[in-house]
Order: structure tokens, then sequence, then C-alpha cells
């Protein structure tokens, strides 16, 4: 199946001058829109049904409830963006561990989980491909998954505080090589 052109692209386009969008330019989307069934409630908005279960299961593991966290005007400490939860702070909650679902959230940009007593990431940390920033200080980490290296938007990561060993600082040296900006 070719790809078409996006009709919203071409009126922008015309609006600015250009009279011909190349017919073989591929236009992808940059987030998945969700069929209806995969969409369930949340504190009175749709999101993805794996960001809300993967929300639960977090926010849970602390025996807090994560609808209290929530804000309809989205300055709170879980953010929505097109059905995605994209911003999650979960600082200073008694989380003991991350669960794996936590790659279950799939446009997520920023995670914050500094303040608590985690000792590990879970290797799915790397299943978060829009993930541009990771605060993971003042906790009890020793390590770092080595997939953590395959956050391809990675911008910042901060891990200050932490007692990492020297296999997580060879990780890190590796991303900073990278251009990733890492507050030890």
């Amino acid at each position: 199946m070719a790809n078409k052109i996006n009709p919203r692209l071409i009126q922008k386009a015309n609006e600015w001058g250009n009279d011909k969008i190349p017919e073989d330019r591929p236009i992808t989307p940059r987030v998945a829109i969700p069929s209806l069934e995969q969409l369930v409630d949340f504190a009175g908005v749709k999101i993805q049904r794996e960001d809300r279960d993967a929300l639960q299961e977090i926010y849970r593991s602390a025996g807090k409830n994560p609808e209290d966290y929530y804000s309809p005007n989205n300055d709170g400490k879980i953010r929505i963006e097109n059905n995605r939860i994209i911003y999650l702070d979960a600082n200073s909650i008694q989380l003991t561990s991350l669960p794996d679902r936590i790659g279950d959230l799939k446009a997520l940009q920023e995670l914050y989980v500094s303040s608590n007593q985690l000792t590990s990431l879970p290797d799915r940390i790397g299943d978060l491909q829009a993930l541009q920033e990771l605060y993971v200080s003042s906790n009890q980490l020793t390590s770092l998954p080595d997939r953590i290296g395959d956050l391809k938007a990675l911008q910042g990561l901060y891990v200050s505080d932490n007692k990492l060993t020297n296999k997580s600082m060879k990780i890190i040296k590796i991303l900073k090589g990278k251009g990733v900006l890492v507050s030890e």
C-alpha cells in the first residue's frame, strides 16, 4: 500500500506558497491514532489501556492511586497528550521498584522517579523510545540496565546520589559520548 499525502500537509504547503509536495514523500504519523477499543477512562480522560494499566501498577506498588496525581489542565504529576502519557512525576512516593510495565508507556517523554528507594531499573526502560529526560537521582541504584543505551531520544540522565558501579559508569560514559547530558 503506497503512502498517501496527508491533505492537511498539502493545505499547509499551499498556505506557505509551495504548489507541490513530492508524491513519493513518505508521510508517517508521529503518534499512532488509537482505536476506540484501546481507549479507557482515567480520571475523566480517555487514554490508552496499556498506559492506564502501567500507571496503576506503578502507583499501586507504592500504595498510591494514580488518579490523585492527575490534573485535568495537564499541570499535575501526570500529563497526557493524544491519549498517551507523556510526562510522569513519581518522585518521593516511596517506590521500591519500577514495574516492567513502565515499558508500555510508549509516548513517555519525561520520567521522574527520584527520591524513592529504587535499587534497580527494569530492562524494559529501554522500550521508552520517546523518552528525553530520565530523573533517577537520590535512590539506591547500584547499576543501570544495559538497555538504557537503547533510548535514542534521551537528552538528559540524572543519576546523582546513587551507588553506581564501574559498569554503570561505563554506560554513562557511552551516553555522554552520544551527547546525552548526564548529571552524576
